[in-house]
């Protein structure tokens, strides 16, 4: 006897309609740190995961650290994923990580939380974003250039691997953060 929409011995809904009814995005705490970090272990290469003593330090001090925001996906307790933003000027922010966990990839909670993210941004009187993918990120760019993001350069050896970096850039209208 399993509830609709769940396989047999797991509590993961194998349809989208049944996850996304229990799907939540809010504030990362203090508490989320660990989960963060291995969020990001288990999606980057070793030597570009945020170092655990960062998540604390940004979760632990928000009046140090006032120009990050966190927020985290959550069903239940679990965390799904989570997006990071830093405000560079009191209108352009960088969003600096948007991670999902590997096996719920592709079921448009990348979407979610990106959308999210931009109207948080919105919200906070934001009028440029701006970010960096891996170039061989082919999902990640589809998403952004779905919000309207254009290329605006490239960095090459911008990551540890010395893979290139395509680095896009959003200018806010109230349009886009209500789609």
């Amino acid at each position: 006897p399993h509830a609709p929409g769940l396989r047999s011995g797991t509590d993961c809904p194998n349809d989208f309609a049944t996850m996304e009814q229990r799907i939540m995005i809010r504030s990362a705490s203090l508490r989320d740190a660990r989960r963060l970090y291995a969020l990001e272990a288990d999606s980057y290469a070793a030597e570009e995961v945020t170092p655990l003593e960062t998540f604390r330090e940004i979760l632990s001090e928000p009046k140090v650290y006032d120009n990050y925001h966190i927020d985290v996906l959550c069903r239940g307790q679990a965390i799904l994923g989570f997006h990071c933003y830093i405000r560079e000027t009191p209108q352009v922010f960088n969003l600096v990580d948007l991670v999902i966990r590997k096996r719920f990839r592709g079921r448009g909670f990348g979407k979610k939380l990106f959308r999210h993210a931009l109207r948080v941004i919105g919200k906070a009187k934001g009028k440029k974003v701006y970010l960096h993918v891996r170039a061989d990120n082919i999902p990640a760019i589809s998403l952004y250039q779905s919000f309207g993001f254009h290329e605006v350069g490239r960095e090459k050896n911008h990551y540890v691997d010395g893979s290139t970096a395509v680095k896009f850039a959003l200018r806010l209208q109230r349009a886009q953060l209500r789609r």
